[in-house]
């Protein structure tokens, strides 16, 4: 069942990330750099908007598997509860606020635009995150993925449509339709789950403290790691302005293609995980399953996870020059940041187990330390004259140390020091032998065509194949694939 979950939602994100693709490069034909970096900005803003919510979206994902483990039924559904009215009253107070205060502020027109889109986005984005939340909390995956990819589907086609008639200001009125779209789509779909009941019992109100308890710390890890992913960019936006920043946003959809794939598959490892351990609390007993949730995933992911980055590696200069040449300028940093996406990728099972076993705290001042570094040396390596390029190598750097640290605080807990040094071995090992293998594949040059990339994509997954019979010997993948296409 896990591998069918794990199949579904990466299938879900799979199509998510095309259709994002597509959709990305087909609204940069649309819309100036400029523009495009005005956006970006406001996404940042966004995102740091959303820790609005104290951490309840963390909470109760930890705490609903976590009880649904122990049978603890009745308890779940409280926490549902209590996180709903929290959040709604939550969401209508500040979407309200954002909006308000855009008339107060002296900035340039499409700057005030674009905030009044973002209160807009902010009420359904929660509403959004909330509904995602609550079934990820129950492990009803398979909808989740059905979600997802009716969400890509809505996006494309606003996104597209709306920025081709209206360029900036149509994708400001894209992204508020979209959410709207799929958040009346979902709730309708899957009422009987997401449904529940405004508190207003203050004895069970007064509970809202312990899931606060337990957000308010994850809110400021959640802060700290967005401010660590987005460190480099507040540079770039800085010191060499907003045109850039849209170039590097190359970068970034590189990096979410990668990374991100990783940390949403990680969401069912954690709940997985979370099931697990809320049923060793309960029975006093350490489960050893707990394992191929962490560190064994780990090790399976850095056996798939290269294969998708050198794709991108390969084919991306070649279509940024073919469907968006205005952003070439930004090719050079994503080939650069694709190979800190991928250790920041891997490190996302190992921080999500810090949550199970309640030692998220421990990453807070890590990603303070990643940041400092990411900062200094973007700073640094910009005034030397590298530019995108430099912040890109200084967000890798920061990635790589994030990996190597948060993993090593994880898996100690579940594995011996002599064990910890064959996990490291073993994943080092298969990333030496992708890099001799897209070494060699980039040795052919016929040019930026695709006739040449298709060449280079053909050999390097050739060379692969041996990682591929290493990763189904040791898993059945193929079996399990044979099986569930069978049914």
């Amino acid at each position: 069942m896990f591998f069918r979950k794990i199949l579904f939602y990466i299938s879900s994100n799979y199509l998510q990330q095309a259709l994002s693709f597509i959709t990305s490069f087909a609204i940069r034909k649309f819309i100036a750099p400029v523009d495009f970096g005005i956006w970006s900005t406001l996404r940042i803003f966004m995102n740091y908007c959303e820790y609005s919510n104290l951490g309840i979206f963390s909470a109760i994902a930890r705490e609903i598997p976590y009880y649904t483990g122990r049978k603890e039924f009745k308890s779940a559904r409280i926490i549902k509860n209590i996180a709903g009215t929290f959040i709604f009253s939550v969401i209508l107070l500040i979407s309200t606020a954002i909006f308000c205060a855009t008339f107060f502020l002296h900035m340039p027109a499409l700057v005030i635009i674009g905030l009044r889109a973002i209160s807009a986005m902010f009420f359904f984005t929660l509403i959004y995150n909330y509904f995602i939340t609550i079934l990820r909390s129950y492990n009803k995956f398979i909808a989740l993925s059905e979600v997802i990819f009716v969400n890509s589907l809505f996006i494309a086609f606003f996104y597209i449509t709306l920025s081709f008639f209206w360029h900036i200001y149509g994708l400001f009125l894209a992204a508020v339709l979209s959410l709207a779209a799929i958040v009346i789509y979902t709730f309708l779909k899957y009422r009987k789950i997401l449904a529940f009941k405004f508190i207003k019992n203050l004895k069970q109100l007064k509970q809202i403290k312990t899931l606060l308890k337990i957000g308010i710390g994850m809110t400021a890890m959640g802060f700290f790691y967005t401010f660590f992913v987005t460190s480099e960019k507040w540079v770039i936006v800085r010191l060499l302005g907003l045109e850039k920043m849209g170039f590097y946003s190359i970068a970034t959809m590189a990096y979410e293609a990668t990374a991100g794939i990783c940390m949403l598959i990680a969401h069912v490892s954690f709940t997985e995980a979370q099931n697990i351990y809320g049923k060793m609390q309960k029975e006093g007993s350490l489960d050893k399953n707990i394992k191929k949730y962490v560190s064994e995933l780990t090790q399976r992911m850095s056996c798939i996870l290269p294969i998708i980055t050198a794709l991108i590696y390969i084919w991306g200069g070649w279509a940024v020059a073919k469907v968006i040449p205005k952003y070439s300028p930004g090719v050079s940093s994503m080939n650069i940041l694709l190979i800190g996406s991928l250790f920041m990728g891997l490190s996302y099972f190992a921080y999500h187990f810090m949550m199970t076993i309640n030692k998220h705290l421990l990453t807070i001042p890590l990603f303070a330390i990643c940041s400092a570094i990411t900062i200094f040396s973007s700073i640094t390596l910009i005034r030397l004259g590298f530019g995108l390029n430099g912040a890109a190598i200084s967000a890798s750097i920061g990635y790589f140390i994030f990996f190597m640290t948060v993993t090593y605080l994880a898996f100690k807990n579940i594995h011996s020091n002599k064990e910890l040094l064959l996990i490291y071995s073993k994943i080092f090992a298969v990333l030496a032998y992708y890099s001799l293998a897209i070494f060699l594949a980039t040795r052919i040059n016929l040019g930026s065509g695709i006739i040449s990339c298709s060449l280079r994509s053909t050999i390097f997954l050739i060379l692969s194949i041996p990682i591929a019979l290493k990763l189904n010997s040791q898993t059945n993948i193929f079996k399990k694939f044979k099986l569930l296409f069978n049914r």
